[in-house]
């Protein structure tokens, strides 16, 4: 399982670096840290990426044993509140490459208010399997 820890690794190793690029994505640095100082023990892996528009999640991973205790949906509701508050979307790809089923995780994120670009405002933004959740 390749892990990415870092704002910089994710440039150099995103399937499409080129395209954050023009996305003028930066790390998230308020919300990251917010996040991690609120869960220092559960998260393996947190890296958040910001725009004007947008917070595009890249990559999270709750450490095995503190999964299925609400940690992701306590994470989310910091996240939203940010996002609302900023009135940013959130993105996300659901990207199966970590070990869980995309269906699955597709799944998942409906549950939190995610749905697929393709199927919900079609965002020429984003990509069609990008799933998006708006500020409320």
């Amino acid at each position: 399982m390749k892990h990415i820890h870092s704002f910089e690794s994710f440039l150099n190793e995103s399937s499409d670096p080129d395209k954050r690029k023009a996305l003028n994505y930066k790390p998230a640095v308020q919300i990251t840290n917010n996040i991690k100082k609120q869960f220092p023990n559960e998260i393996d892996t947190l890296i958040l990426l910001e725009n004007n528009f947008v917070i595009y999640i890249e990559h999270i991973e709750i450490k095995k044993e503190y999964r299925n205790k609400g940690v992701l949906r306590k994470i989310f509701n910091l996240l939203f509140q940010y996002a609302d508050k900023t009135n940013k979307i959130v993105s996300l790809y659901p990207d199966d490459q970590y070990g869980t089923d995309r269906y699955d995780l597709e799944i998942i994120y409906r549950k939190f208010g995610f749905e697929y670009n393709m199927d919900y405002k079609n965002d020429s933004r984003f990509g069609d399997e990008d799933m998006l959740r708006y500020p409320i």
